[in-house]
């Protein structure tokens, strides 16, 4: 947890846009949101964006669409050189913690045991199965119940 004590998770609003849209061209290949996507999560009243800052660096951030009492995981995602130490965890607790909801939702690849891995270990639970949900995959829907 020492890694850590330096970091801040910080909500961001529209003057972040160039910040977090800039962090995501140069970190994330694999998966590609514009600008105007950025600038619509920022903008719109039912998504939020936390991120993680090491300084004034971005070095993390997730996506949620939020509901009356729930809310879905767009996307997260944390810098290569930060990964493994606790920061996406941080996210997603902090995060959690500011919305309140009594349910989280996601999806995520079949493929991708390194992501199923860390939401299993932070408690979420399979729920259901989207058939070609991904273009070379199937994914989990996935749940983290607050009662």
């Amino acid at each position: 947890m020492d890694l850590l004590r330096d970091i801040q998770i910080k909500k961001l609003d529209i003057q972040h846009l160039d910040t977090i849209t800039m962090f995501h061209v140069k970190h994330c290949n694999e998966y590609k949101i514009t600008k105007d996507e950025f600038l619509t999560f920022l903008s719109k009243d039912q998504y939020c964006i936390y991120a993680a800052f090491d300084g004034q660096l971005v070095i993390g951030y997730i996506i949620y669409l939020r509901s009356i009492d729930m809310a879905d995981i767009v996307y997260i995602f944390v810098q290569k050189e930060y990964r493994n130490i606790g920061v996406a965890s941080l996210l997603l607790q902090i995060s959690c913690t500011e919305l309140s909801v009594e349910q989280l939702f996601l999806e995520v690849s079949f493929q991708n045991k390194t992501a199923i891995n860390f939401y299993t270990k932070n408690n979420f639970k399979t729920i259901n199965i989207r058939k070609n949900y991904y273009k070379n995959s199937d994914a989990f829907v996935m749940c983290l119940c607050n009662q």
